[in-house]
């Protein structure tokens, strides 16, 4: 599949994976984002995942997770930062938690494992989700792309003191 750039605007968070179980992260950042976004205008939420070039799988290496919208004008929100999706072509895949009897979790450990079979190197490094308002999350992987540039980050503190405010 290919992917021609675009940019979306919302919030970066660094984190590691059990900061992100601790807090549940992504659904507080969802929250977060949904005080600062007309949510009939921007339904669909993208979830995109920044690694570190030494990412490893622990449970205390850090990364960054960035939840935003896609839109070609910056909502003019001083919340709210960009970050641009290069030009890519890789592997998408659908996904509905209402009706799999698995995680989304589970289901990142089965394409990953299906693309090594297939001999499939993720180089880029970052993936990302598409939200839909059905329930449907479409995930991308991509294979031929530039690394994205680390956006401006909000420290996982100042979000969760933000966020509580």
């Amino acid at each position: 599949m290919e992917v021609k750039s675009f940019d979306i605007f919302g919030i970066a968070v660094k984190h590691s994976k059990g900061e992100d179980k601790e807090y549940n992260l992504v659904e507080s950042m969802k929250r977060y984002m949904e005080n600062y976004l007309n949510t009939e205008v921007y339904r669909n939420f993208y979830l995109v995942q920044v690694y570190p070039e030494d990412f490893l799988s622990g449970e205390n290496q850090r990364f960054v997770t960035f939840l935003g919208v896609r839109t070609k004008d910056n909502p003019a929100n001083k919340h709210l930062t960009k970050l641009s999706i290069p030009y890519s072509e890789g592997y998408a895949y659908t996904f509905n938690e209402k009706n799999s009897t698995k995680s989304i979790d589970e289901m990142y450990e089965e394409i990953y494992e299906e693309l090594e079979k297939k001999g499939i190197t993720l180089n880029p490094n970052y993936d990302f989700e598409m939200w839909r308002n059905a329930g449907d999350i479409m995930m991308y992987f991509p294979v031929e792309s530039e690394n994205i540039a680390f956006p401006k980050l909000m420290s996982l503190h100042t979000f969760l003191m933000d966020y509580n405010d």
